[in-house]
């Protein structure tokens, strides 16, 4: 096995807690519930989620046979 080159960089801390945080997840050095918490970032909304559908979906429709005959006429 070989090693690697250079050896993998410190992880991101956050600034308030020193939790550490994925890269591209700072915001002003905190982390996201840090920065919740200090008010940099609007609280946390859930997205409405759709219910599913009572009845056949687009998708059904597509794969249901075609009423059309071979010759491309009226039955």
């Amino acid at each position: 096995m070989t090693e690697p080159l250079l050896p993998d960089p410190p992880p991101l801390r956050c600034r308030r807690c020193r939790h550490p945080v994925t890269r591209g997840r700072l915001y002003d050095g905190y982390g996201e519930a840090c920065a919740r918490h200090l008010g940099l970032l609007p609280p946390y909304i859930p997205r409405p989620r759709s219910e599913q559908p009572d009845g056949p979906t687009l998708l059904d429709l597509l794969d249901a046979p075609d009423d059309r005959t071979d010759d491309g006429g009226e039955e």
